[in-house]
């Protein structure tokens, strides 16, 4: 017998249990916050900008073609495949001197762009802050030779060089810690749902009208006898 229960019946049952609700929730919540807190590694991010233009730089340092604006915020993917390509990679990797690979510097290096204005960032994430400045800014010089090498137009300039990040980047601990503690919540209701809905108990006169259609001639009450 699977019972039919009603969102009232429901909202009774979790304030019955609503105390072991939330010592699920206080637990998975301090535990979880303490794993993240010990597993965290501090991590450091800074960041390049560059400007990009659809009109190809001549020999004469000046563009060649007719700018437009739409035009070279469409050329950002182009460059953001060319730039995160292993050749450049590689490049920069023996630029650097580092002892990176040329995979672990792709793993360390986001290049983004919004789609609407000429405007490319490339943001390098590592362990340690000198590092992640020496990269970003070795691709930086390497960036616009690498372009017009391997791109058939387009052109970039560097409009902001990379600093020496002062700080580590914020960790997503409170985060993490909240969509477990959620996550608890919402399998510990889950299970007491499933649980009264599988019970086949018959609980009162109620569930022998509704599930058995057998008429009811009386109730016997339960007697507790008072202690003295």
């Amino acid at each position: 017998m699977v019972r039919n229960i009603s969102l009232y019946d429901i909202l009774g049952l979790l304030l019955k249990k609503i105390w072991i609700i939330l010592g699920v929730a206080i637990f998975v919540g301090v535990v979880s916050f303490s794993w993240f807190k010990y597993t965290e590694v501090e991590k450091y991010q800074t960041s390049a900008t560059f400007i990009i233009n659809n009109a190809t730089i001549g020999e004469n340092g000046q563009p060649t073609g007719t700018y437009s604006m739409d035009a070279s915020a469409k050329l950002a993917s182009t460059f953001q495949k060319i730039l995160t390509s292993r050749t450049v990679l590689k490049k920069v990797a023996e630029t650097t001197e580092l002892n990176y690979s040329a995979g672990q510097i792709g793993g360390m290096v986001q290049i983004t762009s919004d789609g609407r204005t000429e405007i490319m960032t490339l943001t390098v994430t590592s362990l340690i802050p000198s590092h992640a400045q020496r990269i970003a800014n070795v691709m930086a010089e390497i960036a616009p030779a690498e372009i017009s090498r391997l791109a058939t137009a387009g052109s970039i300039k560097l409009l902001d060089s990379a600093d020496l990040p002062g700080g580590s980047m914020e960790t997503a601990t409170s985060q993490n810690t909240f969509l477990l503690t959620a996550l608890s919540i919402i399998v510990v209701v889950a299970i007491f749902v499933i649980r009264e809905l599988l019970d086949n108990t018959i609980k009162s006169a109620n569930d022998i009208r509704d599930n058995f259609d057998i008429p009811i001639i009386g109730a016997i009450p339960r007697m507790i006898e008072k202690k003295k």
